[in-house]
């Protein structure tokens, strides 16, 4: 509309000098424009008067593009907020993580690192279930209820020390107050986490920490021990696996669900996993993560009755320093489909 102003006013300016003229043939931009030039204007004048015009067109194009570029931009972003939006009331969100070691005693830049973790998995990532293992607290106050870690928004459950002699060490689970209304939005009724124990302890060197959520869904919190690269531990580690997966039939009989979520440390790669979660009757399991989790192995998985919808390694940094470790492990996020017909009970 400017550019249109600017060239009427111009051609009147022009029509204003002298009552005679002509129409001059003029290209701008690619088109051609007819213009009303008096005869008392000079050939140096009308190519003054093209490039000026010529200036406003090309002006007013770059101004045209940069506002078609910004409306499908912002329309892009409606559509990734609103694919986002259906993501998050259509999936279960997963992280986990081996904390090597850490405990209340641990260097305090090392926990600031961790609640900035957290702080991300809640406000920007949207986690609704973080698993952690390898927190070596044996005494009654540890790293979780001493609020050290904050984690506020989430339930926490915080199991006693376990393993062998002096190794011992605890799991934590947090689940999101916000996966609660999810499940509850697809049919799950009173998805409330309770803790329930496995069957046997005595099959397993440190026995994983299991939660249910509303008799429709189970959680389990694993790490397998690794005691050295010898033939005879990579055995004791099968054998662990194998008697989970005897636990795990046990438990969705017991409880008749349909659905269990396994995540942690299990010491063994995805193959190997593979090769002892088969596919049974009715029932399929999804092995997450590929990529190495350690230097040289993936070590950490979910495995799950659930489909799988996405699966990365988080490349965060795992030192703060050369002095400072965070973990020989990087964390894992996995996200989960959900559907109400898939979870619920018939």
């Amino acid at each position: 509309m400017k550019l249109f102003m600017s060239i009427c006013i111009s051609v009147l300016l022009l029509l204003s000098m002298s009552e005679a003229g002509v129409v001059s043939k003029v290209w701008m931009g690619g088109k051609k424009v007819y213009i009303w030039v008096a005869k008392s204007v000079s050939r140096e004048a009308l190519k003054s008067y093209q490039k000026e015009v010529k200036k406003e067109i090309a002006r007013f194009t770059r101004q045209k593009d940069e506002f078609v570029k910004d409306i499908r931009a912002k329309q892009k972003n409606q559509r990734s907020k609103k694919k986002r939006e259906r993501d998050k009331k259509s999936t279960i969100s997963i992280a986990s993580w081996n904390l090597h070691n850490i405990s209340i005693n641990s260097d305090q830049e090392k926990i600031d690192y961790l609640n900035k973790y957290i702080r991300n998995l809640y406000y920007i990532q949207f986690t609704d279930i973080i698993f952690f293992q390898e927190i070596r607290d044996n005494k009654e106050k540890n790293l979780f209820e001493e609020n050290k870690l904050k984690t506020a928004g989430y339930l926490k459950f915080v199991s006693k020390p376990l393993g062998e002699n002096r190794h011992k060490e605890r799991y934590v689970t947090l689940v999101h107050a916000k996966l609660l209304a999810k499940l509850r939005k697809i049919g799950i009724k009173a998805p409330v986490p309770k803790p329930i124990q496995l069957r046997s302890y005595n099959q397993f060197k440190r026995p994983p920490q299991g939660i249910i959520l509303g008799n429709d869904l189970i959680l389990l919190n694993v790490h397998f021990g690794h005691y050295g690269n010898s033939k005879d531990s990579k055995r004791e580690r099968i054998s662990e696996a194998r008697a989970l997966k005897n636990q795990v039939n046990t438990l969705m009989r017991r409880y008749k669900t349909k659905h269990i979520i396994i995540a942690g440390d299990f010491n063994l790669n995805q193959m190997e996993l593979r090769n002892i979660f088969k596919p049974m009757k009715n029932k399929k399991f999804n092995i997450s993560t590929v990529y190495n989790t350690t230097v040289k192995n993936n070590y950490d998985h979910v495995v799950t009755t659930l489909p799988i919808s996405s699966d990365i390694v988080s490349w965060i940094a795992t030192s703060i320093n050369k002095d400072l470790q965070i973990s020989d492990h990087k964390p894992i996020r996995v996200n989960l489909k959900i559907k109400g017909k898939n979870l619920k009970r018939k």
